[in-house]
């Protein structure tokens, strides 16, 4: 690395940080707050910049810090709770096979198969308290800002966004459906297939957890996370990046078929969607849209 990356690093450092980390004073109480807040969070003196109360009127920032750490805690927390939970998996079923007198090679086996992704018990095992637990944490780390996000709930347009969302996304699956019958053959992706594996076996806690504790998980992770630390940069670029990523979770690396990759389209419309509706209409419609979403198909499912 030369003088002139050197050089070039810092000034995109600098960039990132003026878009990121800039803040307003109030005229109000005089402290320093978010410039993306509608409102000063210390005496709720309104923001005298129009353009900012117009791009973010309906959305709700949480500070450029705790945006990361949202993002963070929903993605890359789910993926730590879920290794545990697996590891605790593995070792109640060896500690149970070889009580009962396996030897090794049966034993691995035994253990292996529980661990399948096929095994709708193993997912369930793993992935319903997991999401339970994040959704807890979750809630802990947003409970200074628990108010304004419940708050949108009670406003009219949360559930004319939702409505139209759904619609939207209903009508873009069912055309998609049409024109993709043939190549999918009526089969689902794994993550789908995964899904209902678990609601099957556990139609009720798979109501709660998919239908409202998921879904609630996801929009603060990639909403008031994702969406809002790329609307800091660009609110197009924000509807993109974050539809891609949300496509993105839902895809299975390990076994890229040709079937996963004609799923990613409805996913990659929902997560837009879900970013559009988040944007105009705020938390609760996304949400509404997305936990809706959720039940009809845990419903169908069952």
């Amino acid at each position: 690395m030369n003088i002139y990356d050197i050089g070039f690093s810092c000034c995109i450092i600098r960039v990132m940080k003026g878009f990121l980390f800039h803040k307003q004073l109030c005229p109000k109480c005089g402290k320093q707050f978010d410039a993306a807040r509608v409102q000063c969070p210390y005496c709720e003196a309104e923001n005298q910049n129009e353009e900012v109360v117009r791009s973010w009127k309906e959305c709700t920032p949480l500070g450029p810090g705790r945006e990361l750490l949202a993002l963070f805690i929903g993605y890359i927390g789910l993926s730590i709770i879920t290794t545990f939970a697996q590891i605790l998996l593995l070792i109640s079923c060896w500690n149970g096979f070889a009580s009962s007198g396996l030897v090794t090679g049966e034993l691995a086996n035994e253990i292996f198969s529980v661990q399948e992704i096929s095994s709708g018990k193993g997912l369930a095992i793993v992935f319903l308290p997991s999401y339970a637990l994040l959704f807890c944490i979750i809630v802990l780390f947003l409970w200074t800002d628990i108010k304004p996000i419940l708050l949108r709930f009670k406003k009219g347009s949360s559930y004319l966004g939702a409505f139209i969302a759904l619609i939207a996304m209903y009508a873009f699956n069912i055309v998609y459906g049409i024109f993709t019958a043939d190549l999918t053959g009526g089969k689902s992706n794994q993550n789908q297939i995964n899904v209902v594996s678990i609601v099957k076996l556990y139609p009720s806690t798979s109501l709660l957890v998919f239908g409202l504790l998921g879904p609630f998980v996801e929009e603060c992770t990639y909403r008031l996370g994702l969406f809002n630390i790329l609307k800091r940069f660009t609110t197009m670029g924000a509807y993109i990046l974050s539809a891609l990523f949300f496509a993105a979770i839902h895809f299975n690396w390990s076994n890229p078929s040709v079937l996963e990759w004609l799923n990613i389209p409805p996913y990659f419309f929902s997560g837009l969607v879900f970013a559009l509706v988040y944007d105009k209409f705020g938390f609760g419609a996304s949400f509404l849209a997305h936990a809706t979403n959720n039940i009809i198909s845990v419903i169908y499912s069952i």
